[in-house]
């Protein structure tokens, strides 16, 4: 393989979770000696030492980033006990806004990943402007808030002599949109992550992937060889904090994985666990008490939901009545051999008893690691022969030979995806209100849908590629509007089909004539890559795909 094109020498994986968050790396060197020899970052709290850390973050009354993690936590419980104990001293004003220790003034946020997943189920979300509230009510740029969270880990890297040779991967959930998923990529940038050192990996396609290594490598006993033997199927049932993931593989003659139907999900994680215990207490204590206990006791309030996040992974029943309906799900699995739950609410032997009561002839395996599944993973994906091909596309190279990049995933559309095309108007076939006369005189119809990807069609790496050829009208900046609809549409405006984004493509000014070019969507991996041919030069370059509208 072309050294130009060598894999990365160190990996390292962001799991930025709803709940909690972590990070894990490894060295090539070490990769290929044995590919599970993954080292993870250990956080420190005062009663423990974990592989993660709550998904929390606090910044001053300025704005400025403060602590992330346990060490927000700790600050915010001590600036909330400072400000309950000063509130009974007459000689302190408490609510002197230039003292630099008044809770009030400061911005503590808390599992704020899912805004933006709630945010793109409203009606044309504007994810750049979105602004997350803090526990005070105080509103920040959700954009700043993730950039901080990211800085924490590549500061954590930034003395290292290496730091140019990491390729950071940044999990997401599966079932986010594209805007979201550049959202975080955009954030990841900022917080100095170069652009050509980061890829996204999906979060239950991660954790397919170490349950596929664990198993060939025989280093534990809940996973079988015979569970990735080729022709086998089996489905990934992501528990995370915010989100179930739920997508089914079948194993392909290379023990590659082949996606069998789009990835579903939902919000339905392990926080609305959390939501519905808040209730009860309201329900027992009533909501002033428990607010005042909150307000009052910040730490014992803070060690309350520690012990109960740990009791909620743990807790068992004996009642037999059945506390959930998995039967939506049956048509899915029919073919299934293996149940895969990973995630952190994966453990709660509650829920893995309900599911296996609901598929008694399934094999249901949490896996030992099930809850560090998704980091880990993402270090695999990261050493894998996919990312050698996604950079060989992205500086215009062709890949003639597939046998080069071996054991990709094959991944299927969640949606259609199509441009916007011009077309001769046909009176009585096309409406009124697309049609208008362009420069040369000619009746068009405009905003017809070309579908380019339709939904759950399987995206093959350096095989799904899509071609457009456009002509430049002597502009240096050409946009190509990118549509995506959940089903069928003849039109860009019907309802259901809306603008995703558009690629930007930069052609030379160097001649006045119309010019033609080419793009290429290249479909397969975990992000849309766009590439672009100037048909006069031959010229080929990485275009920019822009989701943030």
């Amino acid at each position: 393989m072309d050294e130009h094109f060598s894999p990365w020498p160190v990996v390292c994986a962001i799991d930025f979770g709803t709940t909690y968050s972590g990070y894990a790396y490894s060295m090539r060197p070490d990769y290929e000696r044995h590919p599970l020899n993954i080292e993870s970052y250990q956080w420190h709290s005062k009663e423990m030492t974990t592989l993660k850390t709550p998904t929390t973050i606090l910044f001053d009354k300025a704005g400025n980033f403060h602590s992330f993690g346990y060490e927000a936590e700790k600050k915010y419980a001590e600036l909330a006990e400072r400000a309950q104990e000063e509130e009974g001293d007459e000689s302190v004003d408490s609510d002197d806004e230039n003292d630099e220790d008044n809770i009030a003034e400061w911005l503590y946020f808390r599992r704020f990943k899912m805004k933006l997943y709630r945010d793109y189920l409203m009606p044309k979300p504007k994810l750049k402007f979105l602004k997350l509230s803090a526990e005070n009510g105080k509103k920040l740029s959700a954009f700043k808030v993730i950039k901080e969270c990211s800085s924490l880990t590549v500061a954590e890297s930034s003395e290292s002599p290496w730091s140019d040779d990491i390729l950071w991967v940044l999990t997401v959930p599966a079932i986010w949109s594209d805007q979201a998923k550049q959202f975080m990529r955009e954030a990841a940038i900022q917080a100095g992550i170069k652009d050509d050192n980061l890829v996204l990996a999906l979060e239950p396609e991660s954790a397919a992937l170490l349950c596929k290594q664990l198993a060939l490598i025989k280093r534990t006993d809940d996973i079988s060889v015979r569970t990735f033997k080729p022709g086998n199927k089996f489905m990934v049932v992501d528990c995370g904090g915010g989100t179930v993931d739920v997508t089914a593989y079948s194993v392909k003659d290379d023990q590659s994985l082949r996606e069998l139907h789009c990835a579903s999900g939902n919000n339905v994680g392990g926080t609305n666990v959390d939501d519905l215990f808040f209730k009860l207490l309201n329900e027992i204590f009533g909501e002033n008490i428990v607010n005042e206990f909150k307000n009052n006791s910040p730490s014992d309030w803070l060690e309350i939901w520690r012990g109960f996040e740990v009791n909620k992974r743990n807790i068992g029943y004996n009642n037999p009545d059945e506390f959930i309906t998995f039967s939506q799900f049956e048509k899915d699995v029919e073919d299934i051999d293996i149940i895969l739950l990973v995630g952190g609410f994966s453990e709660c032997p509650m829920l893995q008893k309900e599911i296996q009561k609901e598929f008694p002839n399934k094999a249901i395996v949490n896996p030992r690691e099930g809850s560090t599944a998704v980091k880990k993973g993402a270090v695999l994906f990261g050493h894998s022969a996919e990312i050698i091909a996604r950079k060989r596309i992205e500086q215009g190279h062709q890949l003639d030979n597939f046998s080069e990049f071996p054991n990709c995933v094959v991944r299927r559309s969640r949606a259609y995806y199509g441009v916007a095309a011009d077309l001769p108007f046909v009176d009585g076939e096309h409406p009124l209100v697309c049609k208008y006369t362009n420069e040369e005189g000619k009746t068009i119809c405009s905003g017809i849908f070309d579908c380019l990807i339709k939904r759950n069609q399987e995206l093959e790496i350096g095989k799904t590629i899509i071609e457009k050829t456009f002509r430049s009208f002597n502009s240096s900046l050409i946009s190509v509007e990118i549509y995506r609809s959940d089903k069928e549409v003849q039109y860009c405006h019907e309802e259901g089909c809306e603008k995703i984004g558009h690629i930007l493509v930069s052609v030379s000014d160097d001649s006045r004539d119309k010019r033609l070019f080419k793009f290429k969507l290249h479909f397969g991996f975990t992000e849309k890559i766009a590439t672009a041919i100037d048909l006069k030069t031959q010229e080929s370059w990485k275009a920019k795909l822009d989701c943030l509208l």
